[in-house]
């Protein structure tokens, strides 16, 4: 009988190498389609799936490249911002977001809208 350790690190392999060929996928994309804004965004985040957020970051810049005021893009970034311990670039692009239009899903005392 296999251990729920031993299948939850079999279930975490194959979630990576999904992510991975998703990765090699969207490349491709890229090199077909070359300032695809879906392509771009849709690396972003495979990379996020595989906690590459330098990589992933560098995909959100293309993005906001193309589109500035891109919502999902903002956000995500935003994410990965904070996941790299750059909060003020973190807040920068949540601003930007709200700004672009993004709906909060907060209230300022912290209870869902």
């Amino acid at each position: 009988m296999t251990s729920h350790v031993a299948q939850g690190e079999s279930m975490a392999e194959g979630l990576s190498q999904r992510t991975k060929e998703e990765v090699d996928a969207c490349r491709e994309a890229i090199k077909s389609a070359s300032g695809s804004l879906p392509a771009h965004f849709n690396l972003a985040m495979a990379y996020i799936k595989l906690d590459w957020f330098k990589e992933a970051s560098d995909e959100l810049n293309i993005v906001l490249d193309l589109e500035k005021d891109y919502v999902p893009g903002l956000y995500w970034m935003g994410q990965v911002q904070g996941r790299l311990g750059n909060a003020s670039r973190e807040v920068a692009a949540y601003e930007a977001a709200l700004a672009a239009g993004m709906k909060p899903t907060i209230r300022p005392n912290g209870r869902p809208i």
